[in-house]
């Protein structure tokens, strides 16, 4: 059906700094979505998506001159997610994603799980042929974790834009897509 389509992702890496242990990871990631026009909701689709995440070793917690950062053994989860979309003429578009599901993370000395909840938002304008801007915010409220973060960024591209389109909408990489 023209109406659904799957996401699928996954990453495998290696995160490594100064002060902290380099650790490998693993992160699928699995989703199908329905676009709900024929509902009346050009702007909208929804539907189930599934994650999980390992890391070789827990680096959660700060031990000694050794930095700590987000990385459970195991992070399975599983929920809704939606996107919306508007078009705001040809000199902006307005971007976002929500997500509600079940966590469960397992750490070296500890398990947590509960309701996971996450959104984003962001708004890009064509100021002229040669500047783009864009701005978003990001929440998140997980099983023992929650951030927030904000965001600018200005786009100045080597072609000359009329109208903004799909490659010109700068979003970061916050969270699980």
């Amino acid at each position: 059906n023209a109406n659904w389509r799957a996401d699928y992702a996954v990453t495998i890496g290696s995160l490594s700094g100064r002060n902290v242990n380099t650790n490998g990871f693993f992160r699928p990631s699995l989703g199908g979505f329905r676009n709900l026009a024929d509902l009346g909701m050009p702007w909208l689709s929804a539907g189930p998506q599934a994650h999980m995440a390992s890391y070789r070793e827990d680096q959660n917690l700060f031990r000694g001159a050794a930095g700590g950062y987000f990385s459970p053994r195991s992070d399975v989860g599983f929920g809704v997610r939606a996107f919306v979309a508007a078009e705001v003429g040809d000199r902006m578009s307005v971007r976002g994603n929500t997500y509600a599901g079940y966590a469960n993370r397992s750490f070296v000395d500890c398990s947590e799980s509960g309701l996971q909840l996450e959104g984003d938002m962001s708004a890009s304008y064509l100021f002229n042929e040669n500047l783009i801007a864009s701005l978003g915010t990001t929440l998140r409220s997980r099983p023992g974790y929650s951030d927030a973060a904000f965001w600018v960024s200005l786009l100045v591209p080597f072609e000359k834009r009329t109208s903004l389109n799909a490659r010109d909408i700068i979003r970061p990489n916050i969270g699980i897509r």
